[in-house]
């Protein structure tokens, strides 16, 4: 089995949030033998890490913005057209981080899956009734 995970974020360079949740599932992944490669920004062009040999990270140029998330996938199209077809398993580690892998994902003909980490829906309803002092 070959998974690639895509994620906007990775450590080392955060702490805590989707990224921390990415990196615990590819390092878990290659504990158990499954071939990982982890997708993710900050970088100025493709730079790959070779972490164990089960797991590889793929940092690819990510524009630190607003909504960059999208920026990430945007920017870096035509890498996840190419690549993401190669894997068994496609797991966009949030879908924020990894819409484009739903778009690609009748092209590829691979299964792709997702993890929920919040409901959007419901942190607007809290900002809206939240008091403001």
């Amino acid at each position: 089995m070959n998974i690639a995970l895509v994620c906007h974020e990775f450590p080392p360079y955060l702490i805590g949030g989707v990224g921390t949740y990415a990196s615990g599932l590819a390092r878990f992944l290659s504990k158990r033998k499954v071939y990982t490669r982890v997708y993710c920004g900050i970088s100025k062009r493709k730079k790959i890490e070779q972490i164990n040999d089960y797991l590889e990270v793929v940092r690819l140029p990510f524009l630190d913005m607003p909504l960059r998330a999208y920026w990430f996938q945007l920017q870096n199209l035509r890498i996840f057209s190419n690549e993401l077809g190669k894997h068994d398993v496609v797991h966009a580690v949030s879908p924020q981080s990894a819409a484009i892998c739903a778009i690609l994902k009748d092209r590829s003909r691979k299964p792709v899956i997702t993890t929920v980490h919040n409901i959007p829906l419901e942190m607007m309803k809290a900002f809206a009734i939240a008091p403001w002092y």
